[in-house]
């Protein structure tokens, strides 16, 4: 189990890593993807039909990170100077809940059940990682 959790985790360091380099993260649902927007603290939402933006999220400060739950119909965002996780509902495009997270929130991952989120986040000593359970969008990791 340690191994599958190290491994998990490398992998967030390096997404984290590669998103990064591109201050725009992109990822997606089925004809749709989801933008941030560090300096407007947005999220776009674009048709990739037509390549046009069919609506604009405010999220918290600084997005960055982004995963998608296509199961439980979610967006999930880190924003990093606000120290929390937007969570964006995909039917109506709307912010419907917002995560404290103990410091700033990089690279995000859902698992393959859409019962958890995992964002690592960065600490004085050292890297972290944060689970959240999907069904009531609380940190109970404690890691």
């Amino acid at each position: 189990m340690k191994s599958r959790v190290l491994v998990f985790c490398l992998g967030l360091i390096v997404s984290s890593i590669i998103a990064f380099t591109d201050p725009n993260v992109v990822h997606g649902l089925p004809g749709r993807a989801y933008i941030t927007n560090g300096n407007s603290n947005t999220v776009s939402v674009i048709d990739t039909s037509s390549d046009t933006v069919i609506a604009t999220i405010p999220v918290g400060t600084n997005p960055f990170g982004v995963a998608v739950n296509e199961l439980k119909k979610r967006v999930y965002v880190s924003d990093d100077y606000d120290n929390t996780i937007s969570v964006i509902d995909t039917d109506s495009y709307t912010v419907v809940a917002t995560i404290p997270i103990d410091n700033i929130p990089t690279g995000l991952a859902t698992n393959s059940e859409g019962t958890r989120v995992y964002a690592a986040y960065n600490r004085i000593n050292g890297t972290s990682l944060a689970v959240i359970d999907t069904s009531n969008n609380t940190d109970f990791s404690g890691l």
